[in-house]
């Protein structure tokens, strides 16, 4: 089981940083076939029950996540497309998912203030159309967190 929730990133962490991640849940969710048709190792599963370990809650019903690895600098739309390259191939199938089970993509965006430097201005969230048509294509929503630290120097 691999019940991490941490980003996989590259770097040091950076005033602003966008992710994203494929959620696929539902009770009865074959966590081996999904991840066989995808040819995607998930960052993340967890089975109903089994506590989260970010809230201390148990998880509500089965889940598998996948996390594409980004790097520093990598704007929103550069975290959409890497996750759509990553899947386009299977909208069929991710489509056929979503009778059965709920498919969403969770996009976060994070700024870091540090020290007495002002925040970050993340200047609202922006996606190109191309992003776009990976949600239209596979009929799913796009959930957005926005998150502000401030780090004492």
């Amino acid at each position: 089981m691999n019940s991490s929730t941490e980003a996989q990133t590259e770097g040091t962490p950076k005033a602003f940083r966008p992710s994203i991640a494929l959620h696929i849940s539902g009770d009865g969710l074959d966590f081996d076939e999904v991840t066989r048709t995808l040819g995607l190792t998930p960052t993340c599963t967890l089975r109903r029950g089994e506590i989260l370990e970010d809230v201390g809650q148990p998880a509500e019903r089965d889940l598998w996540a996948y996390r594409p690895l980004t790097e520093d600098g990598m704007t929103m739309d550069e975290c959409v497309m890497r996750l759509w390259d990553a899947l386009r191939a299977h909208k069929d199938y991710l489509r056929d998912l979503k009778r059965h089970f709920q498919v969403t993509v969770q996009c976060s965006c994070m700024s870091r203030r540090i020290g007495k430097h002002p925040p970050v201005n993340m200047g609202g969230l922006r996606l190109g159309h191309e992003c776009l048509s990976f949600f239209t294509e596979l009929e799913i929503p796009l959930n957005v967190g926005l998150t502000h630290f401030h780090d004492a120097a």
